[in-house]
């Protein structure tokens, strides 16, 4: 790992994004149920770099290319338990520690689509069934998660289930994703970005009302024999991780522990997805569009979750530039 001194742990929102219309929440939170004491322990861990960070797990001296969902839920319950883990018509027991980022690979290699494909998909699944393809092809692995609500209709993944709501909310909260963009990424190409925005408006035109089911895209996913995760029931995430360290991630069960299981976060590796967008694209100017497009969907995601209350802190390694993935 880095040198703790070389990493940089520091809140970008620290009163949240400000716009969002889900159930997942900080303010009403900390106004009712939770401990204030309890999330002091667990803003002492997010920002100890030797704590909130952990190495992505290794197989045959490699880092193991999967990624999953960025859900702050564990994969055990209170009696440490395993729910499952299944690849295939294998079951594991021990759960690796791969890269986040919302909805997995197939979801940000959809969302890069939107903005970069030459053709538009006629509907969200045969985006999902495309993006999958592309990542086949160029053989980048993935996985994803589901949980024990799930059945014939949900795959058990919010940003999976609820994509057509998220990118028709890419749109309805467009000016506030964008101002939350421009922040991030002070040098951003507006045009580049408003031509990002017209992509979604128009795919959300092009996928209204047509029938979606997400169990279908999970589905697809277990076919092809990627690890998914089951993980346990109830959201509890009240921060947003917005992480650039390479080859690790976020460590959310040292989140969950500190918090005797109370506390969750959500995680998002901004590396993986550099790594997605280098392997999938050559031109320089596709991957910077496909980068934005993935962002878009990652906090449409977020204001379709949550109420937008929910602290967000960033993660960088202080010797690369601020822009290194962003």
């Amino acid at each position: 790992m880095p040198e703790a001194n070389d990493i940089s742990v520091f809140p970008v929102a620290p009163e949240g994004l400000g716009f969002g219309e889900g159930e997942i929440s900080y303010a009403q939170r900390t106004n009712s149920e939770i401990d204030n004491i309890e999330v002091d322990k667990v803003i002492d861990v997010i920002t100890d770099p030797g704590k909130i960070l952990i190495e992505i797990d290794q197989e045959v001296g490699e880092y193991i290319d999967d990624d999953g969902c960025g859900d702050g839920r564990g994969v055990t319950d209170d009696d440490g338990r395993v729910v499952y883990i299944k690849q295939g018509d294998k079951l594991y027991k021990k759960s690796l520690n791969r890269a986040k980022v919302f909805g997995g690979g197939p979801t940000m290699a959809l969302a890069a689509e939107i903005a970069v494909s030459a053709t538009q998909p006629e509907n969200v699944t045969s985006a999902f069934e495309s993006a999958m393809a592309m990542l086949d092809d160029h053989d980048i692995d993935y996985g994803a998660h589901t949980d024990e609500h799930a059945g014939e209709i949900n795959s058990g993944c919010g940003a999976i289930d609820n994509a057509p709501l998220i990118i028709a909310n890419a749109v309805k909260y467009q000016r506030l994703i964008t101002d939350t963009i421009r922040a991030l990424i002070p040098d951003v190409d507006a045009m580049v970005l408003d031509e990002v925005i017209e992509s979604y408006e128009s795919f959300s035109d092009e996928i209204k009302d047509k029938e979606y089911r997400g169990q279908v895209i999970m589905n697809s996913i277990d076919s092809r024999e990627k690890v998914i995760k089951q993980l346990v029931k109830g959201h509890q995430e009240m921060f947003v991780l917005l992480n650039e360290v390479e080859n690790y991630t976020v460590n959310q069960f040292a989140v969950r522990d500190a918090s005797k299981e109370s506390i969750q976060v959500f995680a998002v590796d901004l590396w993986r997805l550099h790594s997605i967008n280098s392997r999938l694209y050559e031109d320089d100017e596709i991957r910077d569009k496909a980068l934005l497009s993935q962002l878009v969907y990652t906090l449409a995601t977020s204001a379709t979750l949550t109420d937008g209350t929910l602290p967000v802190f960033r993660i960088q390694q202080i010797k690369r530039s601020a822009s290194s993935y962003l």
